[in-house]
């Protein structure tokens, strides 16, 4: 062979190559690993798996990724055969509702994995998700159990196989694999191909969970909203790649409507965002409130910090309650409008915690808020507002806005034993151990200062009656105002949260924030001045 055939031979030879590069990525969209185009951001996509480290993701109820067993190499996420000490599952920070999942996997001889989503811990039967199964089906003699082949690479595990013509490459190779959720809708795709699709509320869904192993889960399996992403341990060896998720909600998270009725206060929690553990924040309100039986919940989800913001619109018209647990980037000019829109015709507003750090230069918020911290807050905000001799003070003393000592169990003496919220609870009770906010200054009107807290120098504090509980003039809005309840690492471990009086003050003052009354009795278990007193599973 002469020079040239030689050059024009290596030519033909990395065109080919770059052929079939351009064809492996033409199928995921992309021109190189774990990256997204230009397009694709505009699209909303955004990477769930970074292809370098475990960032974004953790163990299953824990607060950081297994030590080993999983690894990062070349872009690759590979789980690794464990042997006696296997890794375990990992799962995705952010929780998911609606959405447009691609990832690409790929298996050694024999290899069983899965991809999981709407992964949550269900009341009875634990930790569980819908599954898309990736599994060896030539090899691995799972392939051959469960019913009609719903074991098998694509299938709903132990639910549903496929039921299109599937197209699988051979272990060793990549596939791409694409899970869709809209409402109760679910489609699986394989290498571009759709392979299944399934409805969550039919008849045929019901009856195939009930011949499957998640036949005695409670709720109903499936039938959960929101949930993690979870890559599966199952002591093979398998990896992953180019893992990118589309939002396909508008940020908002609808409950399971079984077990609601039209008397029930539908209410939204706006979260997403929080420099506060939000993840465990807003999945707490929901289940303290749910729990009563006088709630039915929504969660609106932000992206992520930085993030395209601009098709974060939730609804707030459709909810007689909204409860803030947010505090990050801007909303776009259309939310705020539509917020204040609800609050100027009357709506129902909650503050929790942090929501009164948020959107430190939004004179409106603020004053919605009453008062605030942290965020470089100082005079310019707004006055010192604080409780001395029975009435709310504003001083107007220069200084930082917004601080709090160590977490500290401390005493809330009652401001106004008529108000709705505050009828008929002791006058002094003892919170469990908690930020004791102090300091705190803004442009608003406390209407009601009715739980305040000694902020004692010994804890760093103010030496001021801090006001901890209150409800905010502003037009014809009823809003109530907790700085109480520091979200913990996790349901289990959340002290603040599970106080009984934090649970009862956040629930009244919610039925009042969306009625104007409270209807709930003093429960046997609220804490006393000396002696704190816990709801761990939230009201349950």
């Amino acid at each position: 062979m002469n020079r040239i055939t030689k050059k024009r031979a290596l030519l033909a030879g990395l065109l080919i190559i770059a052929g079939l590069t351009s064809n492996v990525w033409k199928a995921s969209g992309q021109t190189t690993v774990n990256s997204l185009s230009e397009k694709e951001k505009k699209q909303g996509w955004t990477l769930l798996f970074n292809g370098v480290d475990l960032e974004g993701w953790t163990s299953v109820g824990k607060q950081t990724p297994p030590e080993k067993g999983w690894t990062v190499e070349n872009g690759v996420l590979t789980v690794n055969k464990g042997g006696p000490t296997r890794a375990g599952d990992i799962i995705s920070k952010a929780l998911f509702s609606e959405f447009d999942l691609v990832f690409e996997f790929r298996l050694t001889k024999a290899a069983n994995s899965g991809v999981k989503y709407l992964f949550t811990n269900y009341e009875k039967g634990g930790w569980l998700g819908n599954e898309y199964q990736v599994l060896d089906d030539d090899f691995h003699p799972d392939a051959k159990e469960g019913r009609d082949g719903n074991r098998k690479t694509a299938s709903f595990y132990d639910v549903f196989p496929v039921t299109g013509k599937k197209q699988m490459k051979p272990t060793g190779e990549w596939n791409i694999g694409r899970v869709v959720v809209q409402g109760s809708k679910v489609t699986h795709y394989l290498n571009d191909k759709k392979v299944l699709t399934y409805d969550r509320k039919s008849k045929q869904y019901e009856e195939a969970v009930k011949l499957s192993k998640f036949k005695d889960a409670q709720p109903f399996f499936g039938t959960v909203n929101e949930g993690h992403i979870l890559l599966q341990e199952h002591n093979d060896e398998a990896s992953f790649r180019n893992i990118k998720i589309k939002d396909l909600s508008n940020g908002v998270i609808e409950n399971n409507r079984s077990q609601h009725n039209d008397n029930m206060i539908k209410t939204l929690i706006v979260t997403g965002q929080n420099n506060h553990n939000w993840q465990v924040s807003n999945v707490v309100i929901k289940q303290i409130l749910e729990n009563s039986g006088l709630f039915t919940v929504d969660v609106a989800v932000s992206p992520p910090s930085k993030e395209d913001m601009s098709g974060f619109k939730p609804n707030f018209a459709g909810y007689k309650l909204v409860i803030l647990d947010y505090n990050g980037d801007k909303w776009p000019v259309e939310t705020e409008r539509a917020f204040l829109d609800y609050v100027n015709n009357g709506g129902g507003i909650v503050v929790y915690h942090a929501a009164d750090n948020a959107f430190r230069n939004w004179t409106e918020y603020n004053k919605i808020i009453g008062f605030g911290g942290w965020n470089g807050r100082n005079e310019t905000d707004g006055p010192y507002i604080y409780v001395d001799k029975g009435e709310v003070v504003y001083d107007n003393s220069p200084g930082a806005g917004g601080s709090h000592g160590p977490q500290h169990e401390f005493v809330l003496n009652c401001g106004n034993a008529g108000h709705p919220v505050t009828k008929g609870l002791p006058a002094k009770w003892l919170h469990a151990a908690d930020e004791l906010y102090d300091r705190m200054r803004g442009p608003g009107k406390v209407k009601d200062a009715l739980f305040w807290s000694y902020s004692s120098p010994d804890k760093r504090g103010s030496g001021h009656n801090e006001i901890s509980i209150s409800t905010i003039d502003y037009g014809k809005a009823r809003i109530f105002h907790t700085t109480l309840g520091h979200a913990g690492k996790s349901l289990e471990d959340n002290v603040s949260m599970q106080c009984t009086g934090f649970q009862v003050t956040l629930l009244r003052g919610a039925e009042w924030a969306a009625t104007g009354k409270v209807t709930q009795k003093t429960p046997d278990d609220f804490p006393t001045e000396t002696k704190v007193s816990m709801r761990l599973n939230y009201g349950k």
